[in-house]
């Protein structure tokens, strides 16, 4: 699965076109997030989540496969267009769908009809509810322009990266999504972006999500090595 989602993000990097481009990324998300929770889920994993986790995680799979070859669809529509890089983005998302249903066939074999299909319910849903929302928050477009890029939220994106990237504890992962966050949408501001700080304040939820996990982690605390 790994090798599918890396071909399913180069193809995505490649192609030339929008609806191409997005399909390949968010088959590569939903792809990814299959893969973290896999990777996460506890070993023996519990009889009562095993029905809704193993469901959940083959909605995700067969969204990245649909999103996937969708975007592989849309790739080849661009070949008369920018023929090299169309091919190369159908190739790599077309082997990305490929590689991505090989490596999840055992999970997707182990899911249940129904709360299969609920969960493919739930996923759609809250796509629909999140594109709903992104296109009623203004983006700066082409003819928008920053006449000199503010240094403070510039910085604090840079350092606020670089914390969320290579943090040791949990808390200092979300301090550092908190600020990229905040700087990110000032320098959107700068271009006349959006001037309600949606994503910022989302950011936010991070704190009782923190207090949370603290919660439950107990005496193993939130160190990401642990």
């Amino acid at each position: 699965m790994q090798s599918g989602i890396f071909l399913l993000a180069l193809g995505a990097a490649l192609a030339p076109g929008r609806t191409a481009r997005s399909a390949g990324a968010l088959s590569a998300v939903a792809a990814g997030l299959a893969l973290a929770s896999l990777r996460a889920a506890p070993s023996p994993l519990p009889l009562a989540l095993q029905a809704g986790f193993v469901s959940t995680d083959a909605a995700l799979l067969a969204l990245a496969l649909v999103l996937g070859a969708a975007g592989a669809l849309a790739a080849v529509r661009d070949w008369p267009r920018t023929e090299p890089v169309a091919a190369a983005s159908a190739t790599a998302l077309a082997a990305g769908v490929l590689a991505v249903a090989w490596g999840g066939r055992v999970l997707a074999a182990g899911a249940r009809p129904g709360p299969f299909a609920a969960a493919v319910l739930i996923i759609a849903a809250a796509g629909a509810l999140l594109w709903f929302a992104g296109r009623r928050i203004h983006l700066p477009g082409p003819g928008d322009r920053i006449r000199q890029i503010p240094r403070g939220p510039a910085t604090g994106l840079l350092i606020g990266s670089l914390v969320a990237a290579a943090g040791r504890h949990l808390v200092a992962v979300f301090l550092g999504v908190m600020v990229t966050g905040w700087a990110g949408w000032r320098l959107a501001r700068a271009a006349d972006g959006s001037r309600v700080p949606i994503a910022p304040v989302l950011t936010l939820v991070l704190l009782p999500a923190c207090w949370l996990m603290a919660t439950i982690a107990g005496p193993e605390g939130l160190r990401i090595a642990t």
